[in-house]
């Protein structure tokens, strides 16, 4: 393993290097994020057109039983 050797050779763990690796799978992790969250937003959207009015009456019904901040 190429970590476990860095370690044996005396590598500084407490101040890492960037490398590549590290950016790329930096990338990758946020647009993977980016992504799922605009997935959740479009289903969350397609959910609210298909209830109609639904969401609306449930959330003023919150709003009627425990006030505006719900």
């Amino acid at each position: 393993m190429g970590i476990m050797n860095s370690v044996k050779e005396g590598a500084d763990l407490t101040h890492p290097k960037p490398t590549a690796g590290w950016l790329m799978g930096a990338v990758i992790a946020v647009a993977l994020l980016v992504i799922v969250w605009n997935v959740v937003q479009y289903v969350m959207n397609k959910g609210k057109s298909a209830t109609g009015g639904a969401v609306k009456t449930v959330e003023q019904t919150a709003e009627q039983a425990f006030g505006t901040g719900v």
